[in-house]
Parts: structure tokens; sequence; C-alpha cells
């Protein structure tokens, strides 16, 4: 910079003939992605990846790293007459195993055939909420009768009810392995809870009929019997979009929101129905009616043909599309490190609710999406112990990471760079960040030791031991011999008798069969004197009466 910028009194540099310079240095150390060493670098090995499975990867390593939950798969009957393939149990065993004891990334191929998928299913990104629902339903099932009986219930599953309070009250219970949070509209966790009990007043048009009393005011809600020790709790960043029959990001949400209200508006007015009676005393629904008067007068006047060639008209203009676009928002959405669910007196319990339970949450995982509507990647934060070292899994690469990382940068939201020259009264650049938390796993403090304990080979059944020991041998040495086969080369001997098979018996195209003749694989240093040692112990011959001559295979036309 020249100096005559920086005694500039305009640039705001120089303030009382003083001059402030920070710097903020942060060392990180470089490492080549190709050669890094997950297991070496944090004790951890990474979950491969078939294609579009890492939403997959992302749920299985926070169901991993929650240890009661390991060890109680561990615990269910399987025979060592099973297939991983055909067995869902077995095949998280074994995976589980691997993901312990492997010193590099593991496949998932087993599993995924076990869930009845093909290729084709390996490619397309399923529903992480879905898949872990279907996944304790079927471990659910196969641990009845079974010592571990129970066990998904006793972790995952929570009680609510929902009650309409009028003359009477009526409840009726409901359980889930999780629990789904709003994130449009709300700041935080606490806001989403707020919401979800929030009490919703039936009067007016809108009260209840109870029976024997008729139209009654009532106040209709939803509160908690209880909080499972561990909490899954599902942000609602995708909500389902009724004319593209699919999932779309929240990012996206309030876009195509508008045109599904727009659209609707448009085949009210064809019907012949006034538009204000679809959503009443809706916001968005006033917004969008002002837009449509604005953009498309005529939707004023009975004259619905006109409407409806000026309305497709519109559907493929840019302008009218961009109008739509500058409402897109990605909610800044935060949750905490610990979660107090007993906070304000516990106004989101019920009255049968066990109020001698601390409802007290620590952070164990956060589940991240990065992308938009059509597509992204998964991964997950996660810190094991619940200690403050928190980890990355991506796939096949796991990192440490630290706490900002994990948690406030997964807030989405918008984020403002600084600028460069703050000199120049321009405006901040902001950008929209499409990584965020999509899935956290919260533990409660009273039930910690008890999750987070201690699993040993002593947990796992004899017989899976043995197989995926075999298996992991079997293994390195695949591994070994491919990383010595330039060291080696394979020899062929035949011996007098193999001569004679050939010979004679109206096989005249080569003197020996070289596919039944033994084979020898020998390092490509070895003495000859130590070959002749190693044919005559294979062949039992004596070494003294050895005679070795040289044949080459006849070229076969």
């Amino acid at each position: 910079m020249p100096l005559g910028e920086l005694y500039d009194p305009g640039r705001g540099y120089l303030v009382n003939d003083t001059i402030v310079v920070e710097a903020d240095v942060a060392v990180r150390r470089v490492v080549d992605y190709w050669s890094h060493d997950s297991k070496k670098e944090t004790g951890f090995v990474g979950l491969k990846n078939q294609g579009a499975t890492c939403y997959m990867n992302s749920l299985l390593q926070t169901l991993y790293h929650i240890p009661y939950f390991r060890k109680a798969v561990y615990h269910m009957p399987t025979t060592e007459n099973d297939m991983p393939s055909g067995s869902i149990p077995l095949a998280l065993q074994s995976l589980f195993y691997k993901l312990q004891y492997s010193d590099t990334s593991v496949a998932t191929k087993e599993l995924t055939k076990s869930f009845g998928w093909d290729t084709y299913d390996s490619f397309m990104q399923h529903d992480v909420q879905e898949l872990n629902r279907v996944l304790c339903e079927k471990l659910e099932d196969k641990m009845k009768g079974t010592v571990v009986e129970g066990t998904i219930q006793q972790l995952f599953e929570g009680h609510h009810m929902n009650y309409i309070e009028c003359i009477n009250v009526l409840t009726s219970m409901y359980s889930s392995v999780d629990l789904q949070l709003d994130v449009k509209g709300c700041r935080d966790v606490y806001a989403s809870f707020d919401k979800y009990v929030e009490v919703e007043r039936l009067e007016g048009d809108n009260k209840y009929h109870a029976e024997q009393h008729g139209l009654q005011d009532a106040r209709k809600g939803v509160l908690f019997i209880d909080f499972p020790p561990v909490l899954q709790l599902q942000l609602k960043r995708f909500e389902y979009d009724f004319m593209r029959d699919t999932m779309v990001k929240v990012v996206e949400a309030s876009m195509c929101k508008t045109w599904v209200l727009w659209r609707t508006r448009i085949v009210f007015l064809w019907a012949g129905l006034p538009v204000g009676m679809f959503v009443p005393g809706c916001v968005e629904g006033s917004l969008l009616t002002w837009t449509l008067v604005r953009h498309v007068p005529c939707l004023q006047s009975a004259w619905l043909s006109e409407a409806k060639l000026l309305v497709e008209k519109y559907l493929g203009q840019k302008a009218f599309k961009q109008h739509l676009m500058h409402r897109v928002i990605n909610d800044r959405y935060e949750f905490p490190l610990q979660l107090d669910l007993d906070r304000e007196n516990g106004k989101y319990l019920s009255p049968e609710a066990d109020r001698s339970v601390r409802n007290l949450y620590t952070l164990h995982s956060v589940l991240v999406h990065s992308g938009g509507v059509h597509g992204g990647h998964y991964y997950a934060y996660i810190r094991p112990t619940l200690s403050d070292k928190w980890f990355k899994f991506d796939d096949e690469r796991v990192t440490k990471e630290d706490m900002k990382r994990a948690l406030e940068e997964q807030y989405g939201g918008e984020e403002e760079l600084p600028q460069t020259n703050p000199g120049f009264n321009n405006s901040p650049f902001k950008f929209t960040k499409y990584s965020n938390a999509y899935m956290l796993v919260y533990i409660r403090e009273s039930d910690k030791e008890k999750i987070i304990c201690n699993v040993d080979e002593k947990d796992i059944a004899e017989h899976l031991r043995i197989r995926l020991k075999k298996e992991q041998e079997e293994k390195e040495q695949k591994r070994k011999e491919k990383a010595e086969a330039h060291l080696y080369t394979i020899i062929k001997v035949a011996r007098d008798e193999d001569l004679l098979e050939q010979i004679g018996r109206d096989i005249y195209f080569d003197l020996v069969d070289h596919d039944k003749v033994r084979s020898f694989r020998i390092q490509k240093q070895m003495p000859f004197s130590f070959f002749k040692v190693c044919i005559t112990k294979g062949n039992g011959d004596d070494i003294h009466s050895l005679v070795l001559g040289s044949h080459a295979p006849l070229a076969r036309d």
C-alpha cells in the first residue's frame, strides 16, 4: 500500500496520528489428502462410500459411537452358519467389529445387501430419518426374546401426549425414537420445543365438538411424558413439496412454498372460489396475494380465461421467477452444547411426568448436510467420549476438529466476510451457508456413564471373533502379497512323470500340460541352490539326483 493512501484521512487508517495493525495467525497442519492415515491420526477409521451412501455412513458412525448400543448389537444372537449379506444383525456386528479393530476404512456392501439393496439403491440418496427408524425397527424385532430385548426402547424411545381440554380432558399417548423439530421461524432448539408444545385454542368457527355437549371452546396441545436417555432430534431442514412430489431443503423451501401457494390460488380462481378462503390469515398468503395482484392485475377481474393465459405467460418469464427467488431463505438455527429440557419449571412436561428425572443433555453428535435440494454431501461431527475432542467422520476420512467447526459453523444462515479494505465505506459481502446440521444426538447427563461404557472383545460372540479374525488375516495376507508381488515370480517345474503323462497319449501339441505341473512362487533374488532345495522338498526328490533343464511352451495358433 502506498504511504499516500495510509496518510489519507479519508481512508480511515490513521486516527489521531496513530495506526493500529492487528493480525490473526492460525497454524494448521497441512496434510496430504491421499496420505492421511485416519487410524494413526485419530484412532478411528471411516466407512467407504458406495456411490451415494454418505448419509448412511454418517448415521452408522453416530450409532457405532454410542457404546451401549454397540454392545447390544454384539450381544444379538447370530450363528456361524449365518451369512452377513442375509442377516442385518450379523452384517451390523461385522461392520462394528471392523470399525473397532480395523486399521483401514470399512466397506458397507454386506450391510446394504442385508437391507435387500442392489447397486442402484447404493447410488440413490435415501432419507436418513427413515433409514434410522427402519433399522431400529429391524433390530428391535431381532432382539425380542434375547438378553438385549428392549434396548432400542430403553435408549431412544420417548413418549408424549396429545390432549384436548374443554369440559373433559381427552388424551392419547404416542412414542417415537426421534423427534422432529421445526427450523423455519425458530432461532434455536428451545424455540422449536416452545413451538412444539404451543397451545392451540379451538374457538369461534373452530370450536371443538364434544360428545353430548356440542361445540365447546377448547385448548389443544402436546406435552412430553418422558425423554429418552439418547435424544435424537431431526431438524426439519427439508419440507415436502407437493408440486414436485419430493423433499426440498428449507434453504429453498420459501420459494417452493410460494410457488405451491401461488399455483393453488390460481386453481381456486379457475374453480370460481375466492383467493382469500385459502389459508386465511396466513402472512405468506397475504404477501403472495399482493404479489399476484401486483404482477397479474387481471386476476382481480372475472375474466379467468384471460388470467389463465397471463399466468401461463408469467410462468415462463424469468422476471417473475426472480421476484419469488428473492424470498429464498436459509434460517440460522442454533443448538446448545448442553440442553436443559426442565427449564422454566418443566414447561415441556406433562403432569404425569416423573419430575425426579433430571432432563439435562449434552451434545454427542451433529449430522450435517452440505448442498442444495437436488444433491449434496453428508458427514458427522462426533465426540465419542463426550470430552472436548471432536472428530469429523466424512466417509473414509476421519479428522480432528474444534468445537466451533462442529457447532457454530453448522448453524446455517448467512455469513459475512470481513472487509478487505476497511477504509472504504463499502457494504460487507454476505453469502448463504449451505452446510448446516439436520440431526442432533444428545445424551442425558445422568445416563452418561451407562451409555458411554467400555466395549471389548469379551462382548463379541466367539464364532464372530473367529470368523472376522480369519477374514482380517486373509485380507492382510492378500494385501501383503499384492504389495510384495514385484519381488516374486512363478516357476513351473515338470518332472519325468509329467512328461510321461503327456507323451504317448495321442497328445503331441506340447511336452507337458502346463496347467497340471507343479508351480513354485519364489523370490527373484533367491540363489539357485536354495531353489533346488525348495523343489526337492516340494516333490520329495533327492537333491543329488536332481537334474534341471529349461523348456519353453510352444506357441499355439
